[in-house]
C-alpha cells in the first residue's frame, strides 16, 4: 500500500488522469508483444525513450525492472534506456533513488544517470544519450537541460567528424512539433534550441524521442530528422530506423502491430 500523503503533490493529477483516462486507452499487455516483435527483428540496437512509469512510484520501477529483465533478451551493448518526465515526476528522494537504480540496472551498469549526456559508440554510428527529465509543477510536462549539460552536449560532438559517422541523439522530449514548429513551454524542452541547432547544422543526423503519444517524423531540408516513437501502450507501435554506412540518408518507418 502507498500512503495517501505521497499523493499530495503532482501525483494526484497524474493519478486522476490515469484512473479516468489513460487506464481506458492504454494497453499494458502491448509491451510484451512489441518487445517480442523487436526481438524477432534482431535490431542492431534498441532504444527506449522514457516514461517507463506513470507516477514514479517505487513499485512501478520494480515492475519495470522485472518485466524488462525478463522480456528484453538483447546483449548488453545493444540496448539503451533514458527516463521520461513521468519517471522524474516528483521531487522525492525515494522516487529519485528508484529512478537512478532502474536507469543503472537497465542500461547494464554503463552509466549513472548524473553522467548524461553520454556517448555510446556503435560501429560507425554514435548514440548520444540525453536526460531532460526533471520534476516540474502539476500543470507542466516539460523538460530542461542545464548549462552544464548543454556545454557537455556541444563538447561531445566535435567537428569535423569522420565522413562515415552517423550521430543519433536520444532524448525523451522532441524539439519539433509534428508540423516542424517549436514545442510550447508547457510540454517542450527548455534548452531544446541547442538540439535544433545541432540538427540544422547537421552535427546530429537524427533525434530519437517520445513524450508525444502520437508517432511522427519530422524531416529537415538537410536530411536530418526527428523520430517520435509515440506511446507504445497506446498505439502498439514502434519505430525502425534503417541505416547503413553506404547510404547517404537514414530511413525510418513506424511498425504497428495488429
Amino acid at each position: 500500500e502507498v500512503s495517501p500523503l505521497r499523493f499530495l503533490n503532482k501525483r494526484v493529477t497524474g493519478w486522476a488522469n490515469l484512473r479516468f483516462k489513460r487506464k481506458h486507452v492504454h494497453k499494458p499487455e502491448a509491451l510484451a508483444r512489441v518487445l517480442d516483435a523487436v526481438h524477432d527483428a534482431n535490431p542492431d540496437h534498441l532504444v527506449v525513450t522514457g516514461d517507463l512509469t506513470n507516477l514514479a512510484l517505487e513499485r512501478e520501477f520494480e515492475a519495470v525492472r522485472r518485466v524488462l529483465a525478463d522480456v528484453v533478451r538483447l546483449p548488453t551493448d545493444r540496448i539503451s534506456i533514458i527516463p521520461g518526465n513521468h519517471d522524474a515526476y516528483v521531487q522525492n528522494h525515494l522516487c529519485r533513488e528508484a529512478l537512478e537504480q532502474t536507469f543503472f540496472q537497465l542500461n547494464r551498469s554503463r552509466w549513472q544517470l548524473a553522467e548524461l549526456p553520454a556517448i555510446l559508440p556503435h560501429g560507425d554510428a554514435v548514440l548520444l544519450l540525453i536526460n531532460g527529465a526533471r520534476p516540474v509543477c502539476p500543470w507542466l510536462s516539460c523538460g530542461s537541460l542545464s548549462e552544464t549539460a548543454l556545454a557537455r552536449l556541444d563538447a561531445l560532438l566535435p567537428e569535423p567528424r569522420h565522413p562515415a559517422e552517423t550521430r543519433l541523439a536520444v532524448c525523451h522530449f522532441p524539439v519539433f512539433t509534428p508540423n516542424g514548429g517549436t514545442p510550447g513551454w508547457r510540454r517542450g524542452l527548455h534548452g531544446g534550441d541547442a538540439i535544433r541547432r545541432l540538427l540544422r547544422q547537421h552535427r546530429l543526423d537524427a533525434l530519437l524521442c517520445g513524450h508525444i503519444h502520437r508517432p511522427f517524423i519530422v524531416a529537415l531540408p538537410n536530411g536530418a530528422m526527428q523520430v517520435c516513437a509515440g506511446s507504445l501502450t497506446l498505439n502498439t507501435t514502434f519505430a525502425v530506423l534503417d541505416w547503413s554506412p553506404d547510404r547517404p540518408h537514414l530511413r525510418c518507418q513506424h511498425i504497428t502491430l495488429t
